[in-house]
């Protein structure tokens, strides 16, 4: 079947709600960037792949019985992080040339963007309603969601020159870049307001009991009890951030300087012998980086058993749910934590069930009797769901403008076949791949270009996994650190641009990727927060100023008549290697049990995509431009 021409040769000035509506899905689509190293990279490898989850277990335990190692469920997570991105972007490298050659030959980029938008929004959001121990169900949900998400920019992007002239597409395309980062920012501070305020969402308690915890500068807890020997067990610590310099009392005997990291939890053991009849257990901050020492599970065991053999007291704390009665003053409880299925009143006061006191004679009291203490629910499973169904929610409600005022250029509902248009497709890219190798300069540029852009993609969606894994990151870390990314790229984008007009732009290239080296060296040796805190600043700067003279470069190397051409190919092939350092890193991790090793293996695409460009004479390849007009 024949091929029709259905784009448009004639380039117009697009109305200002076509400009606002195709900058709307920069707005929209940037959540899943932001929200990807953030609450979805948190949820894949701290609870869906996790230490404690069974498939984690079985699937750990299967792979070891078979390929004879050592693969921990840990080192799966970051792996499946990691390789989910990498496999997607792989699949979406042989895919978007097949969907931008259907779309262009239907004019159907707008009912392509549609599915590809909304099917994504629709995959990631799905998981925010599902158990956590759906493991694969949430892995194939979480590839579909970023393999649509790669697949709806070749669309997006392709409005752009419907909707533009020469003289106004670079201040359109600015818009959409600055959008993007306003509204990928806004998306991650709403998703933490709605996760972690309970006065929007008062999610249920926690799975797990020390995901729980009560915040404090300095207060006691007081218990009372039968004269006896105990066995003490008190766990301090915060599964969503780190906190250091804590101390725990019980009795006379101080515990500390107490360090936890996120979701690693410092853990005390003590036998003590009540006389009087009251155990204090004192919480104190030593004046470390963060103002509170948190408490999150009191477990006391006598050393007495009775007539059954069962011990005489055996009381299990649940500090800092929400509505949990541990959270307020002084409040009875009994054996085998058994408050839990009492009643809270307006007052404060608590009612027994008929699971209660009624039930057990052996009863004791407790609250805290000195200092402020509050009570909140750490970043659990339930609240990092709800984080997901915000990124799949944002995404589809704001592309609602982008799909319904932008329409195609050309005539839509051409019936050309699949197979017809893809084989065009790769007969183009085919092509393509053809005309710019005639280009030497260009075409060495272009190599290079294939892998540092890998090493900065993996490095930029795997920093995140590597500072909570090696560092103790927690979310509020993560949340703050991209925050950080997105002020700080755009100046420093700036910042190179300016730097290439003076030094000259393979200079300036050059200067920024030696920088990327360094970072990666550094993360070797990097053993602080403050230290990584000051490589993320110095990364945020040099990422955009790599791209934008890298892009630079590119334009001013390609000769004028094939500048659309060659510039849609710059951008598949950019695509099209992206995946090689996700699965690297992934790779490296489940092998080694390093994401230290990992973040080092990446040094490999950066050196040769420098020693390449090293080869690059712009001057050169600005001749070679100019003699093909």
């Amino acid at each position: 079947m024949a091929t029709a021409d259905t784009t448009s040769n004639v380039r117009r000035e697009g109305t200002r709600r076509e400009v606002w509506a195709w900058s709307m899905y920069d707005w929209s689509s940037s959540a899943f960037s932001t929200l990807l190293i953030t609450i979805v990279m948190l949820y894949t490898t701290r609870v869906v792949w996790c230490a404690d989850s069974p498939a984690a277990v079985d699937t750990a335990a299967w792979l070891n019985g078979r390929l004879g190692g050592e693969i921990s469920p840990t080192d799966l997570g970051e792996t499946a992080y990691a390789w989910v991105i990498g496999g997607s972007m792989l699949l979406a490298a042989f895919l978007s040339p097949l969907v931008g050659a259907v779309a262009d030959a239907r004019a159907a980029k707008r009912r392509w963007l549609i599915w590809t938008a909304m099917l994504g929004a629709a995959a990631i959001a799905l998981p925010g309603l599902l158990p956590h121990s759906f493991a694969w169900t949430f892995t194939i949900l979480f590839f579909l969601s970023s393999l649509m998400f790669e697949l709806s920019l070749g669309p997006y992007n392709g409005f752009l020159p419907e909707i533009t002239t020469d003289e106004t597409i670079n201040r359109v395309s600015a818009q959409g870049f600055g959008l993007g980062y306003i509204g990928g920012a806004l998306a991650l501070v709403l998703a933490l307001g709605v996760m972690l305020d309970r006065s929007v969402l008062p999610l249920p308690k926690a799975d797990v009991l020390r995901e729980d915890y009560n915040a404090s500068a300095d207060a006691t807890f007081e218990v009372a009890l039968p004269p006896d020997t105990y066995d003490v067990h008190v766990v301090l610590g915060d599964a969503a951030r780190s906190r250091d310099q804590m101390q725990i009392t019980l009795e006379d005997q101080a515990f500390g300087p107490l360090d936890s990291t996120a979701d690693k939890f410092a853990e005390v053991d003590y036998s003590i012998g009540v006389r009087d009849g009251r155990l204090n257990v004192g919480l104190k901050d030593l004046g470390g980086s963060d103002p509170l020492a948190t408490i999150n599970a009191l477990e006391i065991r006598s050393q007495t058993r009775g007539s059954e053999g069962a011990r005489a007291v055996e009381l299990l704390f649940d500090f800092g749910t929400y509505g949990s009665p541990a959270m307020g003053g002084y409040i009875w409880a009994s054996r085998v934590d058994a408050f839990r299925a009492w009643d809270l009143k307006a007052d404060g006061r608590m009612t027994p069930s008929k699971e209660g006191l009624a039930s057990h004679p052996n009863q004791v009291s407790f609250g805290w009797t000195a200092g402020e203490v509050s009570g909140d629910d750490a970043v659990v499973p339930p609240r990092l769901r709800v984080g997901l169904f915000i990124l799949g929610a944002w995404w589809a409600l704001f592309s609602i403008p982008t799909l319904l005022f932008l329409r195609d250029a050309g005539v839509p509902g051409q019936r050309v076949g699949f197979l017809s248009a893809a084989r065009g497709a790769v007969s183009k890219v085919g092509q393509t791949l053809r005309s710019v190798m005639v280009y030497r300069t260009l075409a060495i540029f272009l190599i290079g270009f294939l892998f540092y852009n890998d090493g900065m993609v993996t490095v930029i969606n795997q920093a995140s996994a590597f500072a909570t894994s090696e560092l103790g990151f927690g979310l509020f870390d993560l949340i703050l650190l991209v925050l950080m990314v997105q002020v700080l790229a755009l100046p420093g984008a700036l910042v190179v641009g300016w730097l290439s007009d003076k030094i000259g732009q393979k200079r300036a290239l050059i200067g920024t990727l030696l920088i990327w080296v360094g970072l990666l060296v550094a993360a070797w040796f990097v053993t602080t927060k403050l230290h990584f805190w000051i490589m993320a600043a110095v990364l945020s700067a040099v990422m955009g100023g790599t791209q934008s003279v890298a892009r630079a470069m590119m334009g001013v190397m390609t000769p004028p008549q094939h500048t659309a051409e060659f510039f849609g190919f710059f951008n598949l092939s950019g695509k099209a290697t992206s995946w090689m350092g996700n699965l690297v890193y992934g790779g490296i991790v489940l092998a080694t049990h390093s994401a230290r090793l990992a973040i080092l293996s990446l040094l490999v695409f950066f050196f040769i995509g420098l020693s390449l460009s090293l080869f690059v004479n712009v001057e050169r390849g600005k001749r070679e431009a100019a003699a093909a007009g």
